[in-house]
């Protein structure tokens, strides 16, 4: 596994467009967390500077409701007839019904008022409607709002949330305020006005402060008991917890409390001493987050494809004139010198080809010279060989003159001399290596000349050669060794006399030249393998200057695609065929 990660970074191409994808993502994730975190508090500072003005507007709208009540709380303990029956010590019917009237219009006009009640110390008890009738087991003398208003003369006392149980039947959640009813002109107190307030009000006030779910806004008082609370049921279930004392320690001014991916906002209300708290879910109070976040990542992506793909560019733009020089190099690897190193690419590496370029020229200058010094080698190595005639050739054939001479064959004396001169004359050649076909069938004429003299009657010859191509170019001593070849390999151990046929024609714009015979014969894989290397040296390999040489000297001269070759003709003979190429291009001084 570790083995094929690493495979992905084995070339220069990937490495430079892994490593520039990397470095530009880690600049480019960078900046978007860097830009995403600026833009997040930004607008979260934004949206909570927003939202502390209007909690600001929330809080002074909620005092100056708790007033509105605390002035309708004073205009009935004012009144002349609350006076008159409280201050009264006997009872008044129907005064105490019209002071309950009364209190009832204030609920008729007002519907976030529960319930109105004027207590006295003993038992006179006003309430806003005769059929609200006061629990004996509710000991309002004793509770807390009573207490207080008593103990607080001239303030009004306002409690925290609670479930009211001063009245048969109904059980609402209220925020009570009380205040102490006195004499307006002895200041002597006559009892305690309780105003029972429902949240409809407060709610009201809240909605335009808040957006949509899940946020919402809740009071505590100065005890960090819950004044009110949108799920006051579930809180003081204890299914929902808020963090009352980190709030309560809450400046107006603070950075929002962040806790549990929740945003506290705090304002203090003058009035009553308050704490109003705007709860958000962190960010879900920016309408335009989505759209932030939308628009980051679109961005993010886009960049991403768009540098990754400006990095391809530039990794390819880099490495792929490497690869170029590469291939280059790899074909010179194969021996393909004549490639030249064209890359269009940066100064760096259109220096490094020029100077390929250059090393390459001086290679083939080199190899040039090289093969220039080995075909001249070669060609002096052959003329050295050609100038080596057999000497059992030569000692024969001088024996066989000394023989026909002793027998007074002077005729024959001279016709064998006079073919071993011109078979000099025309090996010498004044040094030139090519001559025309028609000094090439003299000289193999003269050497069947000395070789039939020599062998009487064992064989026959016959050259049939096209007039045409007597002129055309020919290495010289280029078919005596095929005729030796044919006449000790094919005809010298038969019993039957032999026939050796020199053909010559034009064929498909080149010359041919054969040489048949009928001998033993000789298939095509044993004449090839006469050509190879390892047959060198051998006493077959030998006859006259040899195949092989001759072999070697058409490739040298004309080129690799010539050469010798063997085949079986109609008449089960064996033929050697030549093809030379119709106007052969050699040196001046070898012409």
């Amino acid at each position: 596994m570790i083995r094929r990660i690493f495979s992905f970074f084995s070339t220069l191409e990937s490495r430079t467009y892994y490593v520039f994808t990397f470095l530009i993502l880690v600049t480019i994730l960078s900046t978007q967390l860097i830009s995403y975190q600026f833009t997040q508090r930004s607008l979260t500072d934004a949206t909570n500077a927003q939202k502390g003005y209007a909690m600001e507007r929330l809080v002074h709208q909620i005092d100056s409701y708790m007033l509105t009540m605390e002035n309708i709380a004073q205009t009935v303990i004012r009144d002349e007839g609350v006076q008159q029956y409280f201050s009264s010590q006997e009872a008044n019917p129907e005064l105490k019904e019209d002071i309950s009237e009364y209190l009832a219009s204030f609920l008729r006009a007002r519907e976030d008022i529960t319930t109105i009640a004027l207590l006295g110390p003993s038992a006179k008890e006003v309430t806003s409607s005769p059929e609200l009738e006061i629990s004996p087991y509710a000991q309002v003398r004793s509770q807390e709002w009573y207490r207080e208003a008593l103990d607080s003369p001239g303030r009004t006392y306002i409690s925290s949330a609670k479930v009211q149980n001063l009245f048969y039947g109904i059980y609402p959640w209220v925020v009570s305020m009380s205040t102490a009813l006195r004499d307006q002109s002895s200041g002597e107190l006559l009892g305690v006005l309780l105003v029972d307030l429902n949240f409809n009000r407060i709610r009201e006030l809240s909605e335009p402060v808040m957006q949509d779910p899940p946020e919402y806004i809740f009071i505590l008082d100065k005890n960090g008991d819950y004044v009110f609370h949108p799920k006051q049921q579930l809180v003081f279930s204890g299914i929902i917890h808020e963090p009352t004392e980190e709030i309560l320690n809450m400046e107006d001014h603070d950075t929002p409390l962040e806790i549990d991916g929740r945003s506290y906002i705090g304002r203090t209300s003058s009035y009553a001493g308050w704490k109003i708290v705007c709860v958000t879910e962190l960010y879900a109070g920016i309408d335009q987050w989505r759209y932030v976040q939308v628009s980051y990542a679109s961005i993010g992506l886009v960049a991403f494809i768009v540098v990754g793909l400006m990095a391809n560019v530039l990794s390819r733009s880099i490495t792929h004139p490497v690869k170029q020089l590469c291939t280059i190099m790899q074909s010179v690897d194969k021996n393909n010198f004549d490639i030249t190193a064209e890359i269009d690419a940066t100064d760096e590496i259109r220096q490094l080809s020029d100077e390929f370029n250059i090393m390459l020229s001086k290679i083939r200058d080199l190899i040039d010279q090289i093969h220039h010094e080995q075909e001249l080698k070669r060609k002096s190595e052959l003329k050295a060989l050609q100038a080596q005639i057999n000497p059992h050739f030569l000692y024969n054939t001088l024996d066989s003159i000394i023989w026909m001479s002793e027998m007074g064959n002077n005729q024959e004396v001279v016709l064998m001399t006079s073919a071993l001169a011109r078979l000099f004359r025309i090996s010498i050649s004044r040094g030139r290596e090519v001559i025309t076909v028609k000094d090439e069938l003299l000289h193999v004429e003269s050497y069947l000349t000395i070789q039939k003299m020599r062998y009487r009657e064992h064989f026959s010859y016959s050259i049939d050669v096209d007039e045409s191509i007597l002129t055309a170019p020919c290495l010289k001593i280029l078919l005596q060794p095929l005729v030796e070849n044919s006449i000790y390999h094919g005809l010298k151990h038969v019993s039957y006399q032999g026939h050796i046929s020199i053909r010559g024609k034009r064929q498909q714009g080149s010359v041919v030249l054969q040489v048949a015979d009928n001998g033993a014969g000789m298939d095509p894989q044993t004449f090839n393998h006469m050509l190879s290397e390892e047959f060198v040296g051998t006493d077959v390999a030998r006859s006259g200057v040899g195949l092989r040489n001759v072999h070697e000297r058409l490739k040298l001269y004309f080129g690799e695609s010539y050469g010798l070759s063997c085949s079986r003709g109609e008449q089960e003979e064996t033929v050697v065929s030549v093809v030379l190429p119709e106007h052969a291009r050699v040196d001046e001084e070898e012409i």
